[in-house]
């Protein structure tokens, strides 16, 4: 049994380890000094 925002929290990790991804191939082409706290995050995120 699992709980009711199981999915819901599924999603929400999925959403966030994509947007890292995302940030990460853009850090690799403006550098990590071009990104945003909230871009920064994101690659925290993903460690």
């Amino acid at each position: 049994m699992t709980r009711r925002d199981h999915a819901d929290v599924s999603n929400q990790l999925y959403a966030n380890y994509a947007i890292g991804k995302d940030v990460q191939a853009m850090k690799a082409v403006v550098g990590e000094e071009a990104l945003s706290s909230e871009d920064l995050l994101y690659l925290e995120f993903l460690d």
